[in-house]
């Protein structure tokens, strides 16, 4: 049962779907987004300095770059 479990999960990763890739590129999109809110907001905050929003910013850049190659359609 629980190799049937990660063999799944194994090859979810390793060789997924179209769909999959999918879901996987909107998932990184909505990361990216909050990535971008998260830094939006600490700008009004005087918690966090400009290098937590420029490490936000640039997490997010990357992550909806990720998420717009995982969304191509083939």
């Amino acid at each position: 049962m629980m190799s049937k479990l990660l063999r799944a999960l194994k090859n979810a990763f390793a060789v997924p779907t179209a769909k999959q890739m999918e879901a996987y590129g909107r998932y990184a999109h909505n990361l990216s987004a909050a990535c971008i809110i998260g830094a939006a907001t600490i700008l009004y905050s005087t918690a966090y300095g400009v290098v937590d929003v420029v490490r936000l910013v640039a997490t997010g850049v990357v992550l909806f770059l990720g998420g717009a190659v995982l969304s191509k359609e083939d």
